[in-house]
């Protein structure tokens, strides 16, 4: 199974100095719960599809990190890395090419934001999406240019918002999906784009926000 796994500065600081902490979304498609082990303890327990559970609280340490499906005794996949203390990381599961891959990042949060401004970063969990953009309902482009399992560690100053917004692919006119967020001055988001296209029931595409201050 491939690994994403990209580090850099963080300036989001986890609860204390021997902990880290882990927010983590289950992005895969007809997989069963996930369970998150280090070195086959249990830190993080049954995470359904579709669902961001956020600052878990994980050991600071060197460990081998296994993603488990359901009862499973073996981890669909795993890999092993330092977790520094004090520090948050972000990390999900989606399909791609290599069904359930896992990505994990330590988070590298701006330290300001623009006057009249909020900070995006964006996530697209729908193998084949690209050309994916964010509008509001006037037609005014709020992000533009992204694509599936393209993941910078960075985040974007966009304009903020009060209107619905709209999620388009491509040159396609009818929207993935839309929700009603209001995009507030000096605000930090994460969004993420979950589901399948066509998808229906629990596999709708849906835009989930992450509020990070």
């Amino acid at each position: 199974m491939a690994v994403l796994l990209l580090c850099s500065t963080s300036c989001k600081k986890a609860d204390n100095n021997f902990n880290a902490r882990i927010s983590f979304l289950n992005g895969a498609i007809g997989a069963a719960d996930f369970t998150i082990k280090f070195n086959d303890d249990i830190a993080i327990g049954k995470i359904p599809f579709d669902t961001l559970k956020l600052y878990s609280s994980v050991p600071s340490g060197t460990f081998k990190i296994g993603f488990y499906q359901g009862v499973a005794l073996s981890p669909d996949f795993s890999f092993t890395t330092n977790i520094e203390s004090g520090v948050d990381y972000t990390c999900f599961t989606f399909d791609s090419v290599r069904k359930y891959t896992v990505f994990f990042q330590k988070d590298a949060l701006p330290a300001k934001v623009s006057a009249g401004r909020c900070a995006i970063r964006f996530f697209s969990l729908i193998p084949n999406t690209t050309g994916l953009r964010l509008v509001n309902d006037t037609g005014k482009t709020i992000l533009s240019g992204k694509t599936f399992a393209s993941y910078p560690n960075t985040f974007e100053e966009v304009d903020t918002t009060s209107r619905l917004i709209k999620m388009f692919r491509d040159t396609t006119v009818v929207a993935v999906d839309s929700i009603f967020k209001p995009l507030v001055s000096g605000k930090i988001y994460t969004v993420f784009l979950t589901g399948s296209i066509g998808g229906i029931g629990t596999e709708k595409p849906k835009l989930i926000f992450w509020n990070h201050n």
